[in-house]
């Protein structure tokens, strides 16, 4: 228990003082004006204390609603304690300023947080991004990193940070650089983790593939069908055919299979693989932030930003992007190794695409295919100028006299 009978007046301004700094550093709901009379003879701190409290604070400091009760409660002990005559209290003045935001973090989420910052801290009472950041930022570097080998090191070196985080020897040990990578412990390790998963379905291990579960491809069946024969043996390059009854037993139970670590065309392949599953995962990542604009737009009631803003942005994305995604999808679903030889080009259906042209020896998926780009195509055209102008439009005739269509009642 506190005896601030027994305190030297220093230390009791000292420790006034920290609290409302710290209560002042929470960022403001509301205005509060401290109004503290302590008495000379019992509290000991007398006007010294009052003045550096004025000087340091200008008799006003800002805190939560909810703390509120805590530091009247706080300022009620030290009244009791020192038998004051005159009581302490709190005013609530009413204020339009905007506040600050506050963003409760601890040592696991404050190096998400952080990165969220590094971009823009979000208005108050705004959606926070910081929670879902928390697994799509580690995902995403392990889709570019994707090492079953080095995800396992980073997993290991920041389960030894995780481990001794209250270790003396590795807290006064820090340099800079080491400080860095202690501070993003928690971020190290999830991305070491995630990598351990993506490696795995790259079936990359220090650039190496591990034949875990055996491969789905049977070289003695080429023999067997007559299509190698012994002399073909002696040829720089053998190709195997998938349709070639007893070459493709069976895809790899998980991830890539790793006789593709022996093909020529290995790179192009995986590059091929990674490159259109990193497209999948960003447009939903992107989509996904989109949608989350829209909780904002409802908070706030602006419902003319719904129409102007979320919805065309929407559309452009899904009409482009999302068109993207489907003929990946479509492709890899549609043609197999029987057809894999007439498979169109997504590439160049893309570009034609805003061109309203088709190439000759690129056929189209199926058959309303031009129908349905052109008109994605208007539709994108159209959100073009809504994006552009609606919003200042609305706004300016909002300003000038305009109703108040578009805005919640």
């Amino acid at each position: 228990m506190l005896d601030v009978q027994s305190l030297q007046p220093s230390y009791i301004f000292k420790f006034l003082a920290n609290y409302i700094r710290n209560i002042q550093s929470s960022y403001p709901v509301f205005i509060c004006t401290l109004n503290c009379s302590f008495n000379n003879h019992h509290c000991g701190v007398g006007r010294k204390l009052i003045c550096s409290l004025s000087k340091h604070f200008r008799e006003n400091f800002h805190c939560f609603y909810f703390v509120l009760t805590e530091t009247m409660c706080f300022f009620c002990f030290l009244q009791r304690k020192s038998g004051l005559s005159v009581p302490s209290f709190i005013n609530r003045i009413p204020s339009n300023d905007t506040p600050p935001t506050l963003i409760r973090t601890n040592k696991f989420t404050s190096g998400f947080q952080n990165i969220v910052d590094a971009y823009g801290v979000g208005s108050y009472r705004e959606m926070n991004p910081a929670p879902y950041t928390i697994i799509t930022f580690p995902f995403l570097f392990a889709v570019m990193f994707g090492d079953f080998g080095h995800g396992i090191l980073m997993s290991l070196f920041a389960l030894w940070m995780v481990l001794f985080e209250k270790s003396p020897k590795l807290a006064r040990g820090q340099g800079e650089i080491m400080k860095t990578f202690f501070e993003g412990r928690y971020i190290i390790l999830l991305m070491g983790l995630f990598s351990i998963y993506t490696g795995l379905i790259y079936n990359d291990c220090f650039s190496k593939s591990l034949n875990i579960f055996g491969s789905g491809w049977n070289v003695s069946a080429m023999f067997s069908s007559e299509v190698w024969r012994k002399e073909d043996l002696s040829n720089k390059m053998l190709m195997l055919d998938p349709n070639v009854t007893g070459v493709f037993t069976g895809v790899y139970p998980f991830g890539i299979d790793p006789i593709w670590n022996l093909a020529t065309n290995r790179l192009s392949f995986l590059n091929s693989f990674k490159m259109k599953m990193s497209v999948i995962l960003g447009i939903i990542h992107m989509t996904f932030g989109v949608v989350l604009s829209a909780y904002n737009y409802m908070h706030f009631k602006k419902r003319f930003c719904i129409f102007l803003v979320f919805i065309p942005e929407l559309l452009f994305m899904i009409c482009i992007f999302g068109y993207l995604v489907f003929m990946i999808l479509y492709k890899w679903l549609v043609y197999s190794a029987v057809d894999s030889r007439k498979a169109p080009s997504i590439l160049l259906h893309f570009i034609n695409m805003f061109m309203f042209s088709n190439t000759e020896n690129n056929p189209f998926f199926f058959n309303a295919q031009f129908g349905i780009q052109v008109f994605l195509v208007v539709v994108v055209t159209l959100c073009v100028p809504v994006l552009l102008f609606g919003k200042p439009l609305y706004l300016y005739w909002q300003h000038h006299g305009g109703q108040t269509f578009g805005n919640y009642r």
